[in-house]
């Protein structure tokens, strides 16, 4: 039985090519199922009563749980609350994302930064994030959540949405 004339460098250039193959089918199997995607649910609740200033008014609360899937971390750019009534929509930005400032390293607890930073959430990790508005009592307001997130290598912004009903107060 006869050997082709194989030498350790023909192997060494054998074995870079599977390497690299195997690594290349790796990130496009990670790519397919979804891996590299942003995957976070929302849990979007309200709760209404009567402005005690107004008789003709309502204030409607909502909350948002956010979660973020169990594939990876992800950075929250900006997350918003639109209450929509009849032909009226009230834009409010959902609070709870505290953006602290870090001096020498450390961050200063209840100094917060003055510029827009990301917010980042782990794998199965959650987060409350609340607004409030005045709406007309008796009105039937849709309130609709956006979310805007990413992937800490990606350059585009992925959009989570969710919606609830707050019927009036009887």
């Amino acid at each position: 039985m006869k050997f082709p004339n194989i030498d350790a460098l023909k192997v060494r250039h054998i074995a870079e090519i599977i390497a690299l193959a195997s690594i290349a089918g790796y990130f496009l199997f990670q790519n397919a199922a979804g891996w590299q995607e942003v995957s976070m649910s929302l849990d979007v609740t309200t709760q209404r009563v009567h402005d005690p200033c107004d008789k003709d008014k309502d204030i409607i609360a909502v909350v948002v749980k956010l979660k973020n899937g169990n594939t990876g971390a992800i950075r929250i750019s900006d997350a918003v609350a639109a209450i929509r009534y009849d032909k009226i929509t009230l834009e409010n930005k959902l609070e709870g994302i505290v953006r602290y400032a870090i001096e020498n390293g450390k961050v200063v607890q209840g100094k917060q930064c003055p510029e827009k930073l990301w917010t980042g959430l782990g794998p199965n990790e959650e987060i409350l994030l609340s607004t409030y508005a005045s709406v007309p009592a008796g009105k039937v307001c849709i309130v609709d959540v956006t979310v805007l997130a990413k992937r800490k290598l990606r350059t585009y912004l992925s959009e989570g949405r969710s919606a609830t009903i707050s019927l009036p107060i009887n």
